[in-house]
């Protein structure tokens, strides 16, 4: 796996935001939030855009 998780990780504590959070406003479950924070599964290269406008 890559960076994406150590990265979304850092953005979201950087932020105060909560993966729950992410996962409502992005329309996804918490637990894919949670593999990508946890490095056990990459973001879609779509995905990634979604985040960074979230």
């Amino acid at each position: 796996m890559g960076r994406a998780g150590s990265a979304l990780r850092q953005v979201l504590e950087t932020y105060g935001i909560s993966q729950n959070k992410l996962a409502v406003t992005m329309g996804t479950d918490r637990a894919n939030i949670n593999r990508w924070v946890k490095d056990l599964r990459d973001p879609a290269g779509d995905v990634i855009f979604e985040i960074s406008a979230s």
